[in-house]
C-alpha cells in the first residue's frame, strides 16, 4: 500500500518569499501550452520523482493518466496553472483544478536537470499567489508520504497535513 498526506494552505495567509524568474526563463499559462509540448517534461519529471505509483505504470498508462489529468475539459484556474520554459523547453509546471472542495494542485513538477534551483517553489509559489488573487481561499493537494522532497516543498509554502490515507493496489 501507499500512504498519502492530504495537505492544505490558507491562501489569504501566504507568508513566503520566492525568487524572481531567471532572465532565461518565462512563465506561460497552461492554457497556451498544448499537451504534446507538456507531455515529455511531465513524464520526465514524474519518472524521476518520488511518486511510486507513477513509475510502476506502463508508458501507455502514464500517458492516458496525463491526458486525463491535463484535460482542458476539467475546470481549472487558467491564471494559476503555469508552465515554466527555458527557451522553448518546458522545464516545470503546475496545474490547479477547481473542484468542489476548492482549488486543488493536480500536478507540479520540474525536470531533473533543473531541480535544486528553487524552481518548483517559484512555479508553485507564483501559482498560489495567482490563485489567491483570483479569490480562492485555500489550496489542497495530496502527496505520497515517502516523497520527502515534495512534502518539504509544500511545507515551505505553508501547507499543513490535514489527514492521511492508505491506498492499496491489488496485483494478480
Amino acid at each position: 500500500g501507499y500512504e498519502w498526506k492530504f495537505m492544505e494552505t490558507d491562501l489569504q495567509q501566504l507568508d513566503f518569499s520566492i525568487q524572481d524568474i531567471p532572465e532565461t526563463m518565462t512563465l506561460r499559462s497552461l492554457t497556451k501550452v498544448p499537451n504534446k509540448v507538456l507531455w515529455p517534461s511531465y513524464d520526465t519529471a514524474f519518472s524521476n520523482g518520488g511518486d511510486r505509483r507513477y513509475v510502476q505504470q506502463s508508458e501507455k498508462q502514464r500517458y492516458e493518466n496525463f491526458e486525463s489529468f491535463f484535460s482542458r475539459q476539467v475546470p481549472m484556474d487558467a491564471e494559476a496553472s503555469l508552465v515554466l520554459f527555458s527557451g522553448e523547453t518546458a522545464v516545470g509546471f503546475v496545474k490547479i483544478d477547481l473542484i468542489e472542495e476548492g482549488a486543488y494542485v493536480h500536478g507540479v513538477g520540474v525536470i531533473p536537470e533543473y531541480r535544486r534551483q528553487g524552481l518548483a517553489k517559484l512555479v508553485l509559489g507564483t501559482s498560489l499567489r495567482k490563485a489567491a488573487e483570483n479569490q480562492h481561499t485555500r489550496m489542497i493537494l495530496e502527496v505520497d508520504t515517502d516523497n520527502q522532497a515534495a512534502v518539504g516543498l509544500y511545507e515551505s509554502l505553508g501547507f499543513k497535513t490535514v489527514k492521511g490515507s492508505i491506498s492499496y493496489i491489488w496485483e494478480k
